[in-house]
């Protein structure tokens, strides 16, 4: 049978609607209508974007153009376009509730299947284009542009009156203001940057691809059939790429030596490297010993020169001429004499005057200079001291000659003389290595500052040196010459040996001496500590120190089981368990027995056969057995008085509360430092730590 629709007279005719299907039809008729109004209430109160003009309303409302909507929330990868499935996501980020498949018809032009900033905002499109086609071709690409015509100071910005200035001069058409503002990402700034010019000139700039071949070779190459091979091999990408990054490199160290010549400050010249010494160390005499010769060698040769000069000071003059300027004709070294003679003079003299009173300087030092031993000379100190010796040049100028450092305000013995500093610093208290073999007038003038002789040997030296008449104040005389006494011959016609220390003799011996001393001392102190207690006396000693005391001792090792006495064999049991004793055990334990100590002096021999605490500490023995003795008749029991003194039964007690009860309670009889002692000794091992006793105790 065939039936109509159901709103058909048959089926109306042949199904006829009970009470619970018209109850059903009913309710479904009420959600329906629920649903309807409440979607018309929800259309009604959504004022989102539903249309065409909406969506574009609303970009440029929040981003301020079209263009920097596209770059900031529909295309923020720089793709060029975009999908209908990326559309719908951009769409659902900036809120649009319309129909996405009408809109995306409305903006997407005939035939295409994906979606371009120029089919949004055509206008701008042609604008920014028009903008880059002209700087492009006018520079070769954005890069150039940017650094050669907006930016040729560097200053790595724009503002809009420059930026409009500059797209006149460069015939770009347009409204450059609007190009600006579209160019801005921030709408609040000023200026414009590099990335916001564009993006690929700011990347290509990252990279030093100055000319953009990447860029350029992704927007097209030639037809490798219309060049020739040397065209085909010069338009090769990693031959282009070396010769920009040579270029590149050429430039940078280049700007790089300019920036370093532009802070070359330094002297190139005599006048000028005094100049800087003087103002940087105060004189001459401070800035050879500091910068120039800080090792004390007295001499530099040509290449210390060069390196103390152009490393140390800044020199960047010619170093030989200035070597020529400085050192005497056919010379391998110069010294402080050569830079400032004036200076050299002043140290040489006063240092002569040191070793013709003394012998050598640290002597000097010690004896003349610094008799207290501090160390160290103020300069008051150091005028007074030198005046006394009879030095009669300025003192002033002594001082600041000497003093390492223009704001310290003393010198100490390494100013004076290095070599002496490092001798003394060695154990040479009696300068025998303090030049060597030789020292003091004697010494070689090449192994310190001062070339100075004692008064006495200056007639001598000047009569037989050779260089006495080089200019320097004096020099000093050889060990083989007239210093060294003549060697008379036998009758015989042979010298007879002479047999003289030398300092290095007389230093080995020394050093020999040290070393004796020392293997003794520490032969000595090693057998003392393999040895132990060899007597009664040294026993307690130790058992004091391991134990700290000697009734800890007792209680604790010798007699753990409290039976107050130990036999011949438990004694040497314990001894031996202890450790640390290595004398006789029977001389021991007959140094422990009274009675035998009391019949070697008289009386009559007898040996006992045990040994007791008292033994070993007779007054703490004393003290303890009166104190027990005063506790048991007041308290009748130990016990007792622990409860009486810990009333408030904490179990434990410290020296101060032990002290105080007992003073409050009892026993009477007792000072406080016998019970501050009984304390001590009621402690089982004060040397664990424990500081509090308890009832077992």
């Amino acid at each position: 049978r065939s039936l109509t629709t159901p709103g058909g007279s048959r089926f109306s005719q042949l199904a006829t609607p009970t009470r619970n299907s018209g109850f059903i039809r009913e309710c479904s008729q009420v959600q329906v209508l629920d649903l309807k109004l409440r979607k018309e209430d929800q259309e009604n109160a959504d004022l989102g974007m539903k249309s065409k003009e909406d969506f574009m309303q609303q970009l440029t409302l929040r981003f301020g153009s079209i263009r920097k909507a596209w770059f900031e929330v529909l295309d923020p990868f720089d793709f060029g376009k975009i999908g209908f499935q990326e559309f719908c996501d951009r769409l659902r980020q900036v809120g649009y509730h319309g129909n996405m498949k009408e809109l995306w018809g409305e903006l997407v032009a005939e035939n295409e299947v994906v979606l371009r900033l120029k089919d949004l905002d055509p206008k701008t499109v042609q604008l920014m284009s028009g903008f880059r086609n002209t700087l492009s071709k006018k520079y070769g690409n954005m890069l150039n542009a940017w650094k050669k015509g907006f930016d040729p100071r560097n200053l790595t910005m724009i503002g809009k009156e420059a930026f409009v200035k500059q797209c006149q001069q460069d015939g770009v058409e347009g409204d450059a203001a609007q190009i600006f503002d579209n160019l801005k990402e921030n709408h609040s700034a000023k200026c414009i940057t590099l990335r916001e010019f564009d993006l690929a000139a700011s990347q290509a700039l990252a990279r030093d691809d100055r000319e953009m071949m990447i860029e350029a070779d992704c927007h097209g190459k030639p037809s490798p059939l219309n060049m020739s091979f040397d065209e085909r091999q010069d338009r090769t990408f990693s031959i282009r790429w070396s010769r920009a990054q040579s270029l590149v490199a050429r430039s940078v160290l280049q700007g790089i030596e300019k920036q370093a010549n532009d802070a070359d400050l330094g002297c190139e010249s005599l006048l000028g490297l005094k100049a800087i010494l003087i103002k940087k160390f105060g004189n001459l005499a401070t800035a050879w010993r500091v910068a120039l010769d800080p090792l004390g060698q007295g001499h530099l040769s040509f290449e210390d020169w060069c390196n103390a000069v152009r490393n140390r000071v800044g020199y960047h003059g010619d170093l030989r001429a200035l070597w020529t300027e400085v050192a005497k004709p056919n010379s391998g070294h110069v010294s402080l004499n050569d830079l400032d003679p004036a200076s050299a003079q002043v140290l040489w003299s006063f240092r002569s005057l040191l070793l013709d009173t003394f012998g050598d300087l640290m002597t000097a030092w010690n004896e003349g200079l610094d008799p207290k031993r501090r160390g160290k000379l103020e300069e008051h100190d150091f005028a007074a001291r030198a005046q006394a010796l009879g030095y009669e040049g300025d003192l002033k100028e002594l001082f600041q000659l000497l003093v390492a450092e223009p704001h310290k305000k003393y010198i100490v013995l390494r100013d004076l003389d290095p070599a002496a500093s490092q001798a003394f610093f060695r154990g040479d208290t009696k300068s025998l290595t303090l030049y060597g073999s030789q020292s003091g007038p004697s010494a070689s003038p090449r192994h310190w500052t001062g070339k100075c002789l004692s008064r006495g040997n200056s007639k001598t030296a000047g009569s037989e040196s050779p260089h006495s008449g080089e200019g320097s104040p004096c020099f000093p005389s050889s060990p083989s010459s007239s210093s060294q006494p003549k060697r008379s011959k036998s009758p015989a016609g042979e010298a007879p040996p002479v047999h003289r220390p030398t300092r290095i003799t007389l230093w080995s011996e020394e050093l020999g001496l040290r070393k004796r001393q020392g293997a003794e001392q520490r032969a000595s102190d090693e057998l003392s500590l393999q040895l132990g207690a060899k007597t009664l006396k040294d026993y307690r000693r130790l058992l004091i120190n391991r134990f700290g005391s000697l009734v800890a001792a007792w209680r604790y090792e010798f007699d753990p089981d409290y039976t107050g006495r130990l036999s011949y064999v438990q004694f040497m049991m314990a001894v031996d368990r202890i450790g640390g004793y290595t004398g006789g055990l029977k001389q021991l334990w007959a140094e422990f027995d009274s009675e035998v100590e009391a019949a070697k002096k008289g009386g009559a021999q007898k040996e006992r056969s045990e040994v007791t605490l008292q033994d070993f500490d007779k007054d703490s023995w004393d003290l303890m057995e009166a104190f027990c003795h005063a506790v048991v008749d007041k308290f009748g029991c130990l016990v007792e008085f622990w409860r009486a003194l810990d009333y408030s039964n904490e179990e434990k007690l410290d020296d101060v509360t032990f002290l105080s009860h007992c003073q409050e309670i009892g026993p009477e009889g007792f000072s406080s430092r016998q019970l501050q002692r009984l304390f001590k000794l009621l402690i089982p091992v004060p040397m664990e730590g424990r500081r509090l006793i308890i009832e077992a105790d």
